[in-house]
């Protein structure tokens, strides 16, 4: 798969389309061989924004290498022409929260936790938004400068 340097996604209300804020949503990215990987969460900004780069996938995937060996095995090149924005439901972002507590010291040493990161997820209002995974096919990345995610 060829990812782009970065994706802006922008969630809103499907009614009314104003920006939702404060929503915890995963990329997921379809491996050729063995697990997919799950990069994030990232939480929407007042505007609804969040992005995704190519580095916090590259990140990732060598995060869950690193963590589990035998479990993940392609790199972001190799991953299928295609991923998937999740919303996550609430006790995914507990088990999150939980796993991101109990292993501080290991996580405080990626680039993008921060003393905020836990804060933040706490504040996160999934439980009021639908729980939903919206597919897209790799061209699907370079039609827009935001993709709208309607809630």
């Amino acid at each position: 798969m060829k990812f782009p340097d970065k994706i802006k996604f922008k969630i809103v209300d499907k009614d009314s389309k104003d920006p939702v804020q404060d929503v915890a949503v995963a990329l997921i990215l379809y491996a050729q061989k063995k697990n997919n990987y799950y990069v994030g969460p990232k939480i929407s900004n007042s505007d609804g924004e969040f992005c995704f780069t190519a580095d916090d996938c590259r990140e990732q995937i060598k995060i869950s290498q690193e963590m589990y060996i035998m479990d993940y095995q392609s790199n972001l090149d190799d991953c299928q022409p295609k991923v998937s924005i999740e919303i996550l439901p609430p006790e995914n972002i507990k088990f999150i929260m939980d796993n991101l507590e109990k292993n501080k010291d290991m996580w405080q040493k990626k680039s993008f936790y921060d003393d905020n990161y836990i804060s933040s997820l706490k504040t996160v209002k999934n439980s009021q938004a639908k729980n939903i995974i919206i597919d897209y096919q790799e061209a699907d990345l370079y039609k827009s400068d935001t993709l709208q995610i309607e809630v």
